[in-house]
């Protein structure tokens, strides 16, 4: 007759395939063999604190302007852990602008400003530099400054005729003569 002996203790109090072993003893002079197995494995969880490796970082996508890159990280854990994984993703996205800044974008210009409102003769327009990827400033002005030369229209403002000059003197004491007077039609003082 053969017989198992009691299981040892497991060889390791948590893990992965933890393993626990017994004797088959045998009566004098049994020719039998124990019947099933000497060897029996399990899993226990150990107590353990995954953590990921810092980030590493790709390589840009571009040399200049908005660009953006890959990070990747790796889960660290104890090699008999039950649960061998970390919270959160192993990979990430990251944008960026380059060190030199990015020109600003102009928006469209502004109707010209009214020439009747400041009396002037001079009217304005003006246009908004908006910033891109860290840049600050947009090459050109915000404003641009003109007149009646430009084409703007005065608001209604009309121009109107001076009074007459004298009659000249005429062209000739006898026969058939001529005398003219002449006037100047302008804008008023300042739109001109």
């Amino acid at each position: 007759v053969a017989n198992w002996a009691s299981w040892s203790s497991w060889s390791a109090s948590c893990g992965i395939n933890v393993v626990a072993t017994r004797v088959c003893v045998k009566q004098c002079g049994a020719t039998f063999a124990c019947t099933g197995a000497g060897t029996r494995s399990s899993t226990f969880c150990c107590p353990y604190n995954t953590a990921w490796t810092p980030w590493t970082a790709g390589a840009w996508s571009s040399a200049c302007g908005a660009a953006t890159r890959t990070l990747t990280r790796t889960c660290q854990y104890p090699t008999n852990a039950c649960i061998q994984s970390c919270s959160g993703s192993s990979t990430s996205t990251e944008s960026n602008c380059c060190i030199g800044a990015v020109q600003g974008v102009w928006s469209a210009w502004s109707p010209w400003a009214s020439l009747c409102v400041s009396q002037t003769g001079s009217t304005s327009r003006t246009r908004t530099c908006s910033a891109r990827c860290g840049g600050t400033t947009c090459p050109g002005a915000s404003v641009q400054t003109g007149g009646i030369g430009n084409g703007v229209a005065c608001c209604g403002v009309d121009p109107a005729w001076s009074s007459w000059t004298d009659w000249t003197s005429w062209s000739t004491t006898c026969g058939d003569a001529s005398s003219s007077r002449t006037r100047v039609c302008s804008y008023p003082p300042g739109l001109d």
